[in-house]
């Protein structure tokens, strides 16, 4: 086999010819060792003679094992003639199957002149099959990766999967996603067993309302001889943050103040002794109803009151389903109180003792929800304690 490329020199044609004038194939393009990608391979006659050629239309045909040649867009068969002018600027563009290992392929081109002259010629190509690769990321629908693969809750609905080909020479055709969690691709509901156009490997996934916490995906790339790989993705679902909202008032009127003045006083007048006083208009105390949404059915909460100063006022937990008076919240073992989804209420009273103990005066309160998950919400409070009378 001769492989060397032709010049102007390699063509210029002089001494005897005949039917049989001399010539020979020159057959270039190296093999990208890769059974399934198409390169390029050149054909040319190369011209030996001492005088010009009387015979110069040739014809060729091939024969390689294990593989595509296309002339062009045509595909072309084995052991069928061309004419050389057809061919696509003498190249063929090549491309072995899938079930080739490392063995080495023989391309064998055959050339014959207008009156039948033929000469062969061969061409061994080092084939192996490359693997495919590539990786995986989890972005959102601005294509910003999401930090640790976390989804919040309000990205779940356009969450972007890209898979990037590491092997260029090796096309990715399709992608499969498996897993437990139900979801669409591109807008469209999938099973294990859907095949996704490649593309531009850009896979907006949107997530059922309801599915929270960690969702592997296996993620299925595909070449195009329908070899696979496989490579696993873990994304945490996070819910959304809890919901909660905080209103105050009597016990018959708890939902209708949303103030962030809390006022306690006592309605009459001091008595004739100087450590006591004697309360002698309505109660003092306010309930605050804290209405807790949450979306992680295994979320928990509890509830801390820090107030300023300390000894201003006093609280206790009210039931959230039975008596708010006489039913307490139940406590952790902080002594904080424990909170359920739905109202849940807090009895605040000024804390009147002997006139000499109590504290007269403004200060705050804030209350501090605090989520298993590591959220938390507040709600801060002014508070005026004062004696709405006067002293004997």
């Amino acid at each position: 086999m001769l492989l060397i490329s032709c010049s102007d020199e390699e063509n210029l044609i002089g001494g005897n010819s005949d039917y049989k004038f001399p010539f020979e194939i020159v057959i270039t393009g190296e093999s990208n060792s890769v059974s399934n990608i198409p390169f390029d391979i050149t054909i040319h006659p190369l011209e030996s003679g001492e005088i010009e050629n009387p015979n110069p239309d040739y014809k060729f045909k091939f024969s390689v094992m294990d593989a595509q040649v296309k002339n062009g867009e045509t595909l072309l068969t084995n052991d069928t003639w061309l004419n050389y002018s057809d061919l696509s600027q003498g190249k063929l563009n090549l491309t072995f199957n899938s079930n080739n290992n490392s063995s080495a392929k023989t391309l064998t081109v055959t050339m014959k002149n207008s009156q039948g002259y033929e000469v062969t010629q061969t061409k061994s190509f080092g084939v192996a099959n490359l693997e495919l690769d590539f990786e995986v990321s989890l972005l959102d629908d601005q294509q910003n990766p999401l930090p640790d693969n976390v989804i919040p809750y309000v990205k779940r609905q356009n969450t972007v999967i890209k898979v990037q080909n590491l092997v260029p020479e090796n096309t990715i055709t399709g992608v499969k996603f498996h897993s437990n969690a139900i979801l669409s691709v591109n807008g469209n509901p999938i099973t294990n067993s859907t095949v996704i156009p490649y593309g531009s490997g850009v896979f907006t996934i949107k997530y059922k309302d309801d599915s929270y916490g960690v969702q592997p995906i296996n993620v299925i790339a595909m070449d195009q001889q329908n070899n696979e790989v496989t490579k696993g993705l873990i994304v945490d679902l996070k819910y959304k943050v809890f919901d909660v909202n905080f209103t105050w008032g009597t016990s018959s009127s708890v939902a209708t103040n949303t103030s962030d003045l809390l006022e306690f006083y006592v309605v009459g007048n001091w008595n004739s002794s100087p450590y006591h006083f004697t309360r002698t208009g309505g109660r003092t105390d306010k309930y605050i109803k804290i209405n807790l949404q949450k979306y992680d059915p295994d979320e928990t909460f509890y509830l801390e009151c820090i107030r300023t100063p300390n000894t201003l006022l006093k609280y206790y937990g009210g039931s959230s389903n039975g008596n708010q008076n006489t039913d307490p919240l139940d406590t952790n073992w902080q002594g904080h109180y424990i909170l359920e989804e739905g109202s849940n209420y807090v009895i605040l009273d000024a804390n009147f003792v002997a006139q000499s103990s109590t504290i007269w005066g403004s200060g705050t309160v804030t209350f501090k929800v605090v989520s298993s998950n590591g959220n938390e919400k507040t709600k801060n409070y002014n508070i005026n304690v004062y004696l709405n009378g006067s002293l004997n």
